[in-house]
């Protein structure tokens, strides 16, 4: 459970480090630790590692601009953050699943799900900073994509079939616009 909790909290930590707005390194990782144990007391009766996705509707996070999840509020304003900087600056319409191995999540309502953490992981997501290379001309930039087989994709679920390869650079670029 550490783990998955860890992911989902770096990547909702790094959609908000993308925007920068007026908010110190600090102030966000307080925001990561506070988010963490209300997670942690949250799913602490409804983690079934031996049935993943029993209780996930339980351990869904949304977050828009009409319904912010509450966990979410009370880990922002427990660091200093408002409901309305959080509404602010994270992306509308953010789904969170995590389930036992397995964080997904999705920006917008009918855009594709993305894969944080699965059962390959052996350690929890973190934005990892590109190393740039000095590129020759006439050279395309090499980037970063997760590709996904069906088998990575649980039968359970048939509407995940939607997943593709998104780069970092485009998840950034989506987010920024």
């Amino acid at each position: 459970m550490r783990l998955e909790i860890q992911s989902a909290c770096n990547f909702i930590v790094h959609l908000l480090r993308l925007k920068r707005q007026n908010i110190c390194e600090p102030q966000l990782s307080k925001f990561n630790d506070n988010l963490i144990q209300v997670l942690q007391r949250r799913y602490r009766d409804h983690w079934f590692p031996d049935k993943p996705y029993k209780g996930s509707g339980y351990r869904c996070i949304r977050f828009n601009s009409y319904a912010v999840d509450p966990m979410i509020i009370q880990a922002g304003e427990s660091s200093g953050l408002s409901k309305e900087f959080l509404v602010a600056n994270l992306p509308d319409n953010l789904m969170m699943w995590i389930d036992p191995l397995d964080v997904s999540y999705r920006i917008g309502e009918y855009s594709c799900i993305y894969t944080l953490f699965d059962k390959n992981s052996f350690e929890a997501w973190k934005h990892k900073i590109p190393v740039k290379k000095k590129i020759k001309k006439n050279q395309v930039a090499p980037s970063k994509t997760v590709n996904l087989t069906d088998s990575d994709i649980p039968v359970i679920y048939p509407y995940r079939k939607l997943i593709k390869s998104v780069s970092i650079q485009q998840l950034e670029a989506y987010l920024s616009s």
